[in-house]
């Protein structure tokens, strides 16, 4: 999806398509939990069954819809079904390997943040599933407004750099700001929202520079890397947030995190 959205639009407007890309999950965010809570009084099956048919709709408009966007002048280059030197060449490169470790420093802050969210807000302002959820609605709601409607404008009037680093900047901040003063529901809405609009500033820019620095035929495969590599942080962040949680304080992993978001805006 990343790699057709960085082939229908110019490097100006990359931003902004992978803010779309972003909208729709914050769409999803939102009417994915309630329509799943609705269809679960009938029992389990039916919210899988639901989401299976709405993968296969899905299946279906791009077979119908979606028209292949890369051409390769008949000449298709073999690849091997795992390149490790890609990799390594890929996080060599001056401008996209800095990047694509900034993306998976974020992922593993914020994969940590999701295994403890919960249990840290239980523990420190009595929450319970219905007031998580609101917090959870209002963090679609965030990802829906900046990455569907701000981070075009953003990034046309300052720049994907900037833009950038002032997410990175304002995510840190989100994360110190939770683990010291989160006392109550509305502090740790608060704090959350902190950490919402600078991981929505941050997700779409580091993607569009990854794809603006990235050469026309190797588009998906770079984009592909950075979700691998973003996919094997994002299964390291719970382990380390919970060994943190428990063998520390319910408070270091977003201390943990924060650190680590000011690893990524330094490098």
């Amino acid at each position: 999806v990343q790699a057709y959205m960085a082939d229908i639009t110019s490097d100006k407007d990359r931003a902004k398509g992978f803010g779309l890309i972003g909208m729709a999950f914050g769409l999803g965010f939102i009417f994915g939990p309630a329509i799943g809570g609705l269809l679960s009084s009938n029992g389990f099956l039916f919210p899988a069954l639901f989401a299976s048919g709405l993968s296969f709709v899905n299946f279906l408009g791009a077979v119908v819809w979606l028209p292949e966007t890369y051409k390769t002048n008949g000449v298709v280059k073999k690849r091997k079904l795992l390149d490790i030197g890609k990799l390594h060449g890929a996080l060599k490169h001056p401008a996209v390997g800095s990047l694509i470790l900034t993306f998976a420093i974020v992922s593993f802050g914020f994969s940590a943040l999701e295994a403890t969210y919960a249990l840290y807000g239980e523990r420190v302002a009595g929450l319970n599933a219905q007031s998580i959820g609101i917090i959870f609605t209002m963090v679609g709601t965030i990802i829906i407004i900046v990455q569907g409607g701000l981070i075009g404008k953003i990034t046309t009037t300052i720049g994907e750099r900037k833009t950038l680093l002032i997410g990175l900047a304002v995510m840190s901040v989100g994360y110190f700001a939770m683990a010291t003063f989160a006392k109550d529901f509305f502090s740790l809405a608060a704090m959350t929202s902190l950490i919402s609009i600078g991981n929505s500033l941050t997700f779409p820019t580091v993607n569009a520079l990854i794809s603006i620095n990235s050469r026309k035929d190797e588009q998906g495969e770079i984009m592909g890397m950075n979700q691998s590599a973003a996919s094997l942080a994002r299964v390291m962040g719970p382990v380390w947030g919970g060994f943190l949680f428990v063998s520390i304080g319910i408070s270091w992993p977003f201390y943990s995190a924060s650190l680590f978001i000011l690893a990524a805006f330094v490098l």
